[in-house]
């Protein structure tokens, strides 16, 4: 079974700063819930795998996706792990100069008989995760991170 989310948020923060925050994988753990570790497998200029392990009702997952990084977009696409397909970007866009809009769109499917479990939970860890990362990038545009 195939889902999307879209979440976006408006942040009081330059279209830069929240860019930085999201490509720096290394620190999820630090504030993304349910994020237990994330290592670096391969690193390029504008291209890395990432090996994250998350925790979600108890089970634990480790995935790795290959991320493109471009001027205000981030891409996402799963290289292994336990669905069948995910692939996501994340977008940055100026709003005039009060801050940024940002938002992220994830695709993936999983097998039917596991579809409404995880459909059920990536819905309520999308909601999480935008305000984990919205959070974050507040905190680094108040200098109180990075």
């Amino acid at each position: 079974m195939v889902r999307k989310i879209i979440r976006s948020a408006l942040i009081s923060a330059p279209v830069e700063l929240a860019y930085k925050v999201v490509a720096d994988v290394m620190k999820y753990p630090e504030f993304l819930p349910g994020c237990d570790a994330v290592t670096v497998e391969q690193k390029t200029d504008d291209e890395l795998d990432a090996r994250m392990t998350v925790r979600a009702s108890g089970l634990v997952h480790s995935f790795v996706t290959t991320n493109h990084c471009e001027a205000t977009t981030i891409t996402m696409a799963l290289k292994e792990g336990p669905f069948k397909t995910l692939m996501g970007a994340w977008h940055f866009s100026a709003v005039g100069d009060i801050g940024c809009r940002v938002e992220v769109e994830i695709v993936y499917e999983t097998d039917v008989a596991i579809a409404f479990f995880v459909g059920t939970v990536a819905d309520s860890v999308a909601n999480k995760v935008v305000d984990a990362f919205s959070a974050r990038i507040e905190k680094a545009a108040a200098g109180q991170v990075y």
